[in-house]
């Protein structure tokens, strides 16, 4: 499995943006994008998403 992801701090607004993504053992593209107040948050967030793409597919590996 390949992951990647991307953070950056809007100056003007001063909240964090983010994406994950990725390609699975399968084959299984992935893309989720998130925003938070807190950068900490904001990869709680992207984790989350990923997770639940794991336990929906039954990967055990994530």
């Amino acid at each position: 499995m390949i992951i990647s992801s991307n953070v950056a701090l809007c100056p003007k607004q001063q909240i964090w943006h983010g994406t994950i993504h990725g390609v699975t053992k399968d084959g299984t593209r992935f893309l989720y994008a998130a925003t938070a107040a807190h950068r900490v948050v904001l990869y709680q967030k992207l984790f989350k998403l990923l997770h639940d793409l794991a336990r929906n597919n039954d990967w055990i590996e994530i």
